[in-house]
């Protein structure tokens, strides 16, 4: 039996802005590489529900060294 997906465009669909939008440019590149090219297994898992968005700033927070509540508020 063949199973349907329903794929959603996240980007403006649940939020109106980008995550971590008030971070220096510095420490949003940091962000992008370590996800986006380091660490592309954590977008897969976060999109597909496997992760939190809480989940994904602890790791962040973790490996960037800044604090996970300031993480959070930007």
């Amino acid at each position: 039996m063949q199973k349907t997906a329903l794929f959603i465009d996240f980007d403006g669909t649940i939020c109106f802005d980008y995550f971590w939008r008030s971070a220096d440019e510095s420490t949003k590149e940091y962000i992008k590489k370590f996800l986006f090219s380091e660490n592309s297994t954590l977008i897969e898992s976060w999109m597909k529900g496997h992760l939190k968005s809480e989940d994904i700033n602890a790791t962040i927070s973790g490996n960037l060294g800044i604090d996970y509540s300031q993480l959070w508020d930007i």
